[in-house]
């Protein structure tokens, strides 16, 4: 538990480092829901209190600075070395709306190829006999002739397998 204490001890006293180098020596300037304790730190710590007056130094320094205003010369010098691109905004644009116009022309395709795609695997799905879950096959996993099956073929669509081979006897069938 003691060492627990410690370590929340040295974050709190190095996040009041941190706060101290970033906003400086004034309090007002630190963020409101720390200062109280950066105020109870400060109290308790002489290295703090060093580091404080240090920062309030650099404060004091920084605040006797004259505010510069940067002459039209730098000001130009600044904007004349921002890279500019090579070819005007008007013609990126009317090269960019060439390109998304040639990528609509191919809409059809896409749409085409979607379709059937949807179509096929929808009708794989709701048709008769799509059932995929091994449930009805069971001669080829028994080792019996699949063709032991086709009269189930012929009732499923109505057809009478005898009707067939009637037919086929008579020689009406081709």
């Amino acid at each position: 538990m003691a060492r627990e204490d410690a370590k929340q001890r040295q974050a709190a006293r190095e996040r009041c480092e941190q706060i101290l180098r970033a906003y400086g020596a004034d309090a007002d300037a630190w963020p409101p829901e720390e200062r109280a304790e950066l105020e109870a730190l400060l109290h308790d710590s002489a290295e703090l209190r060093q580091l404080a007056r240090q920062e309030a130094s650099l404060d004091q320094w920084l605040d006797a600075a004259a505010d510069l205003e940067p002459s039209a010369a730098l000001h130009g010098r600044i904007l004349d070395a921002v890279p500019r691109p090579s070819e005007p905004l008007a013609d990126r644009l009317d090269r960019w709306a060439a390109e998304l116009w040639n990528g609509w022309r191919r809409w059809p395709a896409v749409a085409a190829l979607a379709a059937a795609t949807v179509l096929g695997v929808g009708t794989g799905l709701v048709s008769p006999g799509s059932d995929t879950s091994g449930a009805d096959t069971e001669s080829a996993t028994e080792g019996e002739s699949i063709a032991s099956n086709e009269g189930a073929a012929f009732e499923e669509f109505g057809f009478d397998e005898f009707v067939l081979d009637d037919y086929a006897d008579d020689g009406a069938l081709p």
